[in-house]
C-alpha cells in the first residue's frame, strides 16, 4: 500500500525532542483500531488523518466506536481531503469477500447540498503489485472500482453505490437518517471479467438493497478497503462520522 500520513506521524511531530519508537507509535494507533475490529485485521489496518483531533474514541463497552472529524483546516493526506481507516485485506482475483461495518451520521452533519460534489464514505481502490515489480511511482491513477457516496436528495440524506473500472455505474441510492446507527455489509466477488459482482445489504436485510455485476478490478492484485470520509477538496464544512464493528471475511474462492 502507498505510504500514508497517519496518526503515527502526527503523534511523532508533537513529541518535541523525544521521538518515540516506531513500535510505540504503532501501539498508539492500534489502541484505536482494537476497539472497532478483530485482532486478525490489525496487521492490515492503518489510520489516514490530517490532524490529531481528526480521530477519537467514543462510547463505552459494546458501543465503543471511532469518531472521525474532517475539517478544511486539516492538512491533506495523500493529496486528498480525508479522514479514513484503511484495511489492505489480502485476497485473490476470483475470491468473494464480505465487508461489514456500522456507521452513524450525527444530527449536525451538514451535507454538500445543493451541489452534492463527490463525497465517499467507503471505497475499494487498486494498488501496485510489488511482487510483480510494480510501484506507486509509475502506477496509473484510477478512481475506486467500488465506492459508496453520501449526498442530499430531495427526500433527505442518502448513500449511493458506484461501480466499475472503465465506466463508473451509478447503481442507485439508499435513503438514510441522521442520528441512527446503520449496519452495512458489502459482498464483492472480485474479478477482471464480467463475472465480478457486488451486493450491498443494510441492517437485517436478506435481499440486497443494491446489486451490480461486471469487472471490478483494475489489476489482479488485491484492492484495499477504506472507510470514513474522503471528499471534494472545495467542500468547506466540518463534519463527523462514527464507525464501529468492522469485519472482513472471505466467503468463497475459485
Amino acid at each position: 500500500m502507498r505510504s500514508i500520513v497517519s496518526l503515527l506521524l502526527l503523534l511523532a511531530v508533537g513529541c518535541g525532542d523525544v521521538t518515540p519508537s516506531k513500535e510505540s507509535l504503532r501501539e498508539q494507533e492500534l489502541s484505536y483500531l482494537r476497539e472497532v475490529m478483530p485482532a486478525s485485521l490489525l496487521p492490515h489496518a492503518n489510520l489516514e488523518v490530517g490532524a490529531l483531533e481528526a480521530v477519537a474514541l467514543g462510547g463505552e463497552s459494546s458501543d465503543r466506536h471511532l469518531q472521525f472529524l474532517l475539517s478544511p483546516k486539516h492538512p491533506k493526506v495523500n493529496k486528498g481531503s480525508r479522514a479514513e481507516l484503511s484495511v489492505d485485506f489480502p485476497f485473490l482475483a476470483g475470491d468473494e469477500i464480505a465487508y461489514a461495518w456500522s456507521f452513524y451520521i450525527p444530527e449536525d452533519f451538514v451535507s454538500d447540498a445543493p451541489q452534492n460534489r463527490w463525497w465517499l464514505v467507503a471505497q475499494w481502490h487498486d494498488q501496485p503489485d510489488q511482487t510483480a515489480g510494480e510501484s506507486w511511482e509509475d502506477f496509473p491513477s484510477h478512481s475506486p472500482s467500488v465506492a459508496i457516496s453520501i449526498g442530499e436528495l430531495a427526500e433527505g440524506l442518502a448513500l449511493g453505490l458506484h461501480y466499475g473500472t472503465e465506466t463508473i455505474i451509478d447503481c442507485g441510492h439508499i435513503p438514510i437518517q441522521r442520528s441512527r446507527w446503520y449496519s452495512l455489509r458489502m459482498v464483492i466477488h472480485w474479478s477482471q471479467t464480467s463475472t465480478g459482482n457486488a451486493s450491498l445489504f443494510i441492517d437485517d436485510m436478506t435481499v440486497p438493497a443494491l446489486s451490480v455485476s461486471g469487472i471490478n478490478m483494475h489489476n489482479r492484485y488485491q484492492h484495499y478497503f477504506k472507510l470514513g470520509m474522503y471528499r471534494h477538496p472545495d467542500i468547506q464544512t466540518e463534519n463527523k462520522l462514527y464507525l464501529k464493528a468492522i469485519n472482513i471475511a472471505k466467503q468463497s474462492g475459485e
